[in-house]
């Protein structure tokens, strides 16, 4: 019966210490993107991401960023689209707002 009991605590106690952060985040997630300007081809080598929190997330994305093409296919690049896209990234869930935001490219 003392086994059963010791048992049941010591679950109880565990239960107690697990960490519920992210339920206390008002949202559940945020996206990162990355956008480059017509024909541009750019590669992401790395992006690594400080929280509010204190944690650090390295290598959290990378390879090449979206870049639009204009409808009439013009030869000349001038200047960002009318309408921009989110981007190429990823949902990033769990995490508090980016502290900061470092990066590593080439164009």
């Amino acid at each position: 019966m003392s086994r059963w009991l010791l048992a049941i605590g010591l679950l109880l106690s565990l239960a107690g210490c697990q960490s519920d952060a992210a339920n206390e985040l008002p949202y559940d997630a945020w996206y990162l993107g990355f956008i480059a300007p017509n024909y541009m081809e750019v590669w992401l080598e790395q992006v690594n991401i400080g929280d509010n929190s204190g944690r650090i997330f390295p290598n959290a994305m990378g390879g090449v960023v979206s870049y639009g093409k204009p409808e009439n296919l013009a030869i000349r690049a001038e200047g960002w689209p009318e309408r921009i896209g989110s981007g190429k990234g990823r949902t990033l869930t769990g995490l508090d707002l980016p502290y900061v935001v470092s990066l590593r490219w080439q164009s």
